[in-house]
């Protein structure tokens, strides 16, 4: 039965922990031995064979450390308690069927409140949530509302839940008040089980520590649980993340909006927000730079947040660096240091170049505290390598988040939260902008943003039919045999019938609704008008120019979003209302940033580099212009759209830039008029030739001006004109292409005037 390598004791310490003559710890021993010894199936059929003889020996031995670490509470103790806490983590993870059914119900809750109670140490409250949330992960829906309170309560910071019987808090659940009188038995008052030592680290944020364990924990215990079911490990998920947020997200993100859906977008133009209040936390101890946060209620959780829910969209990386995450001080199998050691040097090697094409200067500001949630922790209970089990974990949660609409809309709208944080928060914001790129060029779409296609509700999912119409016809003849015995029963008959009509209304309507929900194809077209209007918030934020730190970021946060516009506008097929959402939002983006007071503007002139608009001002107008010329070789553009569009950079006509750009544009629009109606390149003309030829005859004679071949401009800014040699023409739909309807309207005028 235990194969996983030699050892000759198995069988007989297999029989001793078996053996109820045998003493607690002396069984335990055996235990262990069994448990190190045994592979992952052989080991969970020992579980459920022996299950009760397995709790005995943990809870007797727990008992006993309990009690010794109350009289002594040394090291060695201490090391105890993890020993038996490992026994506890088993006991979790191969019963889950049988905690499942509230088996040990009342054992476990209590074993777990000690371990949860707030006068123990961070690190065994730590442990403590992370143990909770396994068996909370197999109670499921069989788990009662004091477990859920729990929940609510493991993060420290937030407000306690209401019930019934007032506030509920974490110390209040594990001790709760009772009105008993002296003569009444009284329950024993749990206590802490590891105070916190003199020595201990603290932490000055509990509600970020104790909030990054939890997100952490909710993944990487995925797959802890060995169900004979693995569907529960998706379903285990499932429950703890809707919990998180019901009890959490609302307070995390207290401006989330419910309405928004990918599948039925609100495509309205945000509005300029004010400046927040930024506060100088301190300075940076290498490159000595200003490190600045604001003062906003659950900033750094809704930083923690967005960060963990874009770890699942880009590409994982398990282990950044040379030590585990969480494991700070605790003793790992050797199998798992090794695993950890190559991981850290692969990731290294190949991170090296990474690293250097993203931005190199995105630092994990350590006032928001931050931490890659990436970095996971390895299960102990894990028998294949930790990049395996990681890739694992993640495609679960992301299976999950893709499975129906209401999680594609939340992890939409957390991007959307990310791109309404202030400036000293673009760290995380830089990451959501990666994920979007990344879906936008990527071949291989993620599957809310496949084409969607038509809910087909079958006949199985709907109720039968022919019941319907044989209870119908069984009820007619119940109405004629009662009107022959002279009874009337049509009132009777009519409720009934009107009954099951109902119902059957109701149950073909929950299952269509059912089938929608499934259905998560969005299309390619609503994650791009969802993108632009989202991304436009960071365009919207007024800047702090006085903060040059921050004026950097807000620029480059800028100038990323506008490469993805760019990008858009050349590379991606889009339809005429995705068109005229970009062109809309690059209208109001430009008047937003650039338009100013004319005092203002004179008082930057000559310093426009310290300015977010004097700084964007190139960048915005060539993305506008040369985008209004492609949606125009695209799509149908609106008289209005041209009238909004005179009326914004007519009033913008004192940036140079405008001018400059406008230039280019109307050079560009010279060649390829020139090209289509005469055949004609402008930078390779036949009398340049001619002058060419004449200077090689002159030369040495005088000095001439030399006319040299203008070279191709291949920037974005003339990427639209197609001016290259060797190239097709311009496309058919063109004004200027001969037969096209708009060519034959005008000629046909011409003809009318000149007759």
């Amino acid at each position: 039965m235990f194969s996983k390598k030699p050892h000759g004791d198995v069988k007989k310490s297999t029989q001793k922990v078996l053996d109820t003559k045998k003493d607690a710890l002396t069984r335990l021993k055996h235990l262990r031995i069994v448990i190190e010894n045994a592979e992952s199936i052989d080991l969970k059929q020992f579980f459920d064979q022996h299950f009760s003889h397995i709790y005995y020996v943990f809870f007797e031995n727990f008992v006993m450390i309990e009690a010794s670490l109350k009289q002594k509470g040394h090291k060695s103790q201490r090391e105890e308690l993890d020993a038996i806490l490992f026994i506890f983590e088993k006991i979790l993870q191969l019963l889950p069927e049988r905690i499942h059914q509230r088996w040990q119900f009342h054992s476990i809750g209590l074993i777990l409140k000690k371990l949860l109670h707030t006068g123990n140490s961070l690190k065994i409250r730590r442990e403590g949530v992370r143990l909770f949330l396994l068996w909370l992960q197999a109670l499921q829906n069989n788990c009662s509302k004091e477990q859920l309170w729990m929940f609510s309560c493991l993060i420290p910071g937030f407000s306690a839940p209401q019930s019934e019987h007032g506030p509920r808090t974490l110390d209040n659940l594990i001790n709760p008040p009772l009105n008993l009188q002296e003569t009444q038995v009284t329950i024993e008052e749990i206590t802490p089980l590891v105070p916190p030592q003199s020595g201990d680290k603290g932490q000055e944020d509990l509600t970020s520590y104790f909030l990054e364990a939890l997100l952490k924990y909710i993944v990487i215990q995925v797959k802890s649980l060995e169900w004979k079911n693995k569907e529960n490990q998706e379903r285990g998920f499932s429950f703890l993340f809707s919990h998180f947020k019901k009890y959490y997200l609302p307070y995390i993100f207290p401006n989330i909006c419910k309405e928004n859906s990918l599948y039925h977008p609100i495509l309205d133009i945000p509005q300029t927000r004010p400046k927040p209040h930024y506060v100088l936390v301190k300075k940076d101890a290498e490159t000595n730079e200003a490190i600045y946060c604001t003062k906003e209620p659950f900033i750094k959780a809704r930083v923690i947040v967005i960060r963990w829910l874009v770890s699942f969209w880009l590409e994982p990386k398990p282990h950044a660096g040379p030590h585990i995450p969480g494991m700070e001080g605790e003793v790992l199998p050797k199998n798992i240091q090794r695993a950890a050691a190559s991981l850290v040097s692969r990731e290294e090697n190949k991170n090296d170049n990474a690293d250097k094409a993203d931005r190199a200067t995105e630092p994990e500001q350590s006032h928001s505290n931050t931490s890659t949630l990436t970095e996971r922790e390895p299960s102990s209970s894990s028998l294949c390598s930790i990049d395996e089990e990681h890739l694992t974990d993640i495609e679960i949660v992301r299976r999950v988040f893709s499975s129906k609409r209401s999680n594609v809309n939340f992890v939409t709208e957390i991007f959307r939260q990310a791109f309404l944080l202030p400036i000293c928060e673009a760290a995380a914001m830089r990451k959501v902008v990666k994920v979007y790129q990344e879906w936008i060029q990527q071949e291989e779409k993620p599957l809310f943003m496949q084409e969607p296609e038509e809910v087909v509700i079958t006949s199985s999912d709907l109720p039968c039919i022919e019941n319907v119409a044989d209870h119908d016809i069984s009820m007619e003849e119940g109405e004629k045999r009662e009107e022959e015995n002279g009874t009337n029963i049509t009132d009777h008959v009519r409720n009934s019938s009107w009954a099951k009509n109902d119902s059957y209304q109701e149950s073909l309507h929950d299952t269509s609704e059912e089938a929608t929900e499934q259905s998560i194809q969005a299309g390619t077209q609503a994650v791009l008008q969802v993108f632009i209007i989202n991304s436009s918030n960071i365009f919207l934020l007024e800047p702090a120019n006085e903060i040059k730190s921050l004026l950097d970021e807000h620029t480059d946060m800028c100038k990323r979003i506008l490469n993805i516009y760019r990008y858009m506008v050349v590379q991606v097929s889009m339809d005429k209302k995705t068109w005229e959402q970009m062109l809309l939002v690059l209208l109001r983006v430009t008047e937003s940033v650039l338009k100013m007071p004319s005092q203002a503007f004179l008082q930057f002139q000559g310093k426009k580099n310290m300015t977010l608009a004097g700084r964007l001002a190139g960048p915005l107008f060539q993305t506008l212009i040369v985008a209004w010329i492609k949606a125009n070789l695209n799509v149908y553009i609106s008289r209005e759209l041209w009238d909004d569009l005179l009326s914004v950079l007519s009033s913008l006509t004192y940036w140079e830039e405008l001018a400059t750009e406008w230039s280019l544009t109307m050079e560009t629009l010279t060649k390829v008029l020139a090209r289509n109606l005469y055949s004609l390149d402008l930078s390779d003309l036949p009398l340049d030739k001619l002058s060419e030829q004449k200077q090689k005859k002159h030369k040495g004679k005088g000095v001439g001006h030399e006319f040299q071949k203008v070279s191709v401009d291949k920037s974005f800014s003339r990427g639209w004109s197609r001016d290259q040699p060797g190239q097709a023409p311009m496309r058919q739909r063109s004004a200027t292409t001969t037969g096209s309807p708009g060519t034959e309207k005008a000629r046909s005028i011409v003809r009318q005037k000149t007759v």
